[in-house]
């Protein structure tokens, strides 16, 4: 029984740590609405920021996923 709990709380752990690192990478990446950014860029940057977002969305489902499991 305490090797699952220990189990749990690394996985808990790494879940917090992976969580911290997307938040990072997150705020680095976002659209930032009032910076002017999005008026200023072309379709070809806007795509890529979108596409970006949808991996940064597929990257946060990943998150989510291991949570549940560790639930």
């Amino acid at each position: 029984m305490e090797t699952i709990k220990t189990t749990l709380n690394i996985e808990k752990e790494n879940l917090d740590k992976e969580i911290e690192r997307f938040s990072a990478k997150w705020e680095q990446i976002k659209p930032k609405p009032h910076s002017g950014e999005i008026i200023d860029n072309t379709i070809d940057n806007l795509h890529n920021q979108l596409l970006e977002i949808k991996d940064k969305r597929t990257e946060w489902n990943t998150i989510l996923e291991k949570k549940e499991k560790i639930l």
